[in-house]
C-alpha cells in the first residue's frame, strides 16, 4: 500500500512537471523514475500516453486517482496515516468518500474518527465531513476512542463550549460543529485567524447539553466538541 502511494504521488509529480514546463521536461524525468514504478504497469501507461499527447492532464489525474481507488478497494487500507503522509492531509477524505461503502458500521466510525483527526480541511472539505458525521450507521460511539469515551463520560449535564471564529460567522450565527470544552484552545484559534489570515476573530461561548454533542475528541489536545446547532 506504502509503496502504492509513493509511486501515486511521483506520478501526480510527473504529469504536474509536463503541465507546468511542458512534456520534454517531463519526458526526462520519467526516464530518470521509471524504474520506481516496477509492477505498476497501470500508471506507466497512463503517463506515457500523457507524455504522447494521447490524454489530457486533467484525464490522467482522474485515471490516476480512480486506479489508486481500485487498489485501496481491492486490497483495503491498513494504516490511513500513510495516507495523510503521502497524499496530503487535505486529500484523507476524498479517499474516504470512495471507499466508505466496503468498510462495516463499526470501522466506518473507527476509521472517519481517525481521518478526522488527521485531517486539514476548507470550508468545502467541512461540509463534506458533516455529510459524514450524519451518517445513519449505527455504533456511533465507535468514532471515538475508548479513553476519549470514559472522558466524555465524566463530563457534567450541562457544557460550557467555546469556538474561536471570525466576526463574520459570529454576525451570521452559522457557526461550525467544532467547539471546545477549554477557553484557552478557542482563544488560540482566534488568534490564529487574525495573526495568519487577518481576520478579525473573538470567542464564542454557549452552554449546552451533555446529550446534544456528537462527539468528543482528545486526541489532539484540543479537547474538541462536536456540536450542530
Amino acid at each position: 500500500m506504502e509503496k502504492y502511494c509513493v509511486q501515486y504521488s511521483m506520478a501526480l509529480t510527473v504529469i504536474g512537471q509536463g503541465k507546468q514546463f511542458g512534456l520534454k521536461i517531463a519526458k526526462e524525468i520519467f526516464e530518470i523514475s521509471n524504474s520506481d514504478f516496477e509492477n505498476n504497469d497501470n500508471f506507466v501507461l497512463l503517463i506515457n500516453d500523457y507524455l504522447n499527447g494521447k490524454i489530457t492532464y486533467e484525464n490522467t489525474e482522474n485515471k490516476l486517482f480512480n486506479n489508486l481507488v481500485a487498489e485501496f478497494r481491492t486490497k483495503g487500507i491498513s494504516d490511513w496515516s500513510i495516507i495523510g503522509t503521502y497524499l496530503g492531509r487535505e486529500n484523507i477524505f476524498k479517499i474516504f468518500n470512495h471507499v466508505q461503502d466496503d468498510l462495516t458500521d463499526k470501522d466506518y466510525w473507527i476509521v472517519l474518527g481517525e481521518c478526522y483527526i488527521m485531517s486539514s480541511f476548507s470550508h468545502s472539505t467541512h461540509e463534506l465531513i458533516k455529510t459524514f458525521f450524519n451518517s445513519d450507521r449505527p455504533d456511533k460511539m465507535r468514532i471515538m476512542t475508548e479513553e476519549e469515551r470514559l472522558e466524555f463520560d465524566s463530563l457534567p449535564n450541562e457544557i460550557k463550549i467555546y469556538r474561536g471564529c471570525s466576526e463574520q460567522e459570529i454576525k451570521s450565527e452559522n457557526f461550525r460543529f467544532s467547539w471546545t470544552t477549554k477557553k484557552s484552545v478557542a482563544h488560540f484559534f482566534a488568534k490564529r485567524n487574525k495573526t495568519m489570515h487577518g481576520i478579525k476573530s473573538s470567542v464564542v461561548t454557549r452552554t449546552i447539553k451533555k446529550e446534544e454533542v456528537f462527539a468528543y475528541f482528545s486526541r489532539r489536545n484540543e479537547f474538541e466538541i462536536i456540536y450542530f446547532q
